[in-house]
């Protein structure tokens, strides 16, 4: 491993997202700072490839129209552009078989991936979701509240799955059930951006930001 000395005021290690966010803001601030990054390119899983005129992203593909991410990025004068997906239309995949995915009340109660009970059982989640407190649940486990709050398995694999999609997280006996709901809650509330042209568009975007804060 090769060694290096800086003496500047701040040195950020990393050059994903919240590493050019962050050299971004403290130049803002007046401090000189340096960022340091191990990989041939910026950002990350943030990073997006062309290939066959696609547009690939490496990691995540949606940002949250609701979240504190995006306030950063409109703070630093990066606006993400791109579409809201839509749900109509589309389907869940249960043991082979493909089922209306249950987006809202009638799509629900129509889906053949729930019988009768579980179907209610999960209408009055669905219903409930944007009122329930997650702070109050933020020791607790994904899978500790699902059994605590559900009774039907396919209802809790539902949920689970809801998370799964919400979180980019699939650990249901570690991640907190509070912070799974409240992203549940944002994703309910303000849905997502598909970024055109994909994450790098803010790499890039952030890049600027950094570099031209520069004192």
């Amino acid at each position: 491993m090769q060694s290096c000395e800086y003496h500047g005021d701040v040195a950020v290690i990393g050059g994903g997202v919240a590493g050019l966010a962050a050299a971004a803001l403290i130049a803002r601030s007046g401090k000189p700072v340096r960022l340091f990054e191990q990989s041939h390119a910026l950002g990350g899983r943030a990073q997006t490839k062309q290939q066959d005129g696609y547009y690939l992203n490496i990691g995540p593909h949606a940002l949250y129209r609701g979240g504190r991410g995006i306030e950063v990025l409109r703070q630093l004068g990066v606006e993400p552009r791109g579409k809201v997906p839509s749900v109509s239309g589309a389907f869940a995949i249960k043991d082979g078989g493909k089922h209306t995915f249950p987006a809202g009340a009638v799509s629900l109660l129509t889906t053949s991936l729930f019988g009768l009970s579980p179907k209610l059982e999960a209408l009055r989640f669905l219903a409930s979701i944007g009122r329930i407190d997650g702070n109050r649940f933020m020791n607790v486990s994904v899978r500790e509240w699902l059994n605590q709050t559900l009774s039907h398995s396919e209802v809790k694999d539902f949920v689970l799955a809801a998370f799964r999609v919400a979180t980019y997280t699939n650990a249901p006996e570690l991640v907190s059930a509070g912070a799974a709901i409240e992203q549940l809650k944002k994703a309910f509330a303000t849905s997502v951006l598909y970024l055109d042209g994909g994450w790098q568009t803010l790499v890039e975007g952030l890049r600027e930001a950094a570099t031209s804060s520069r004192p």
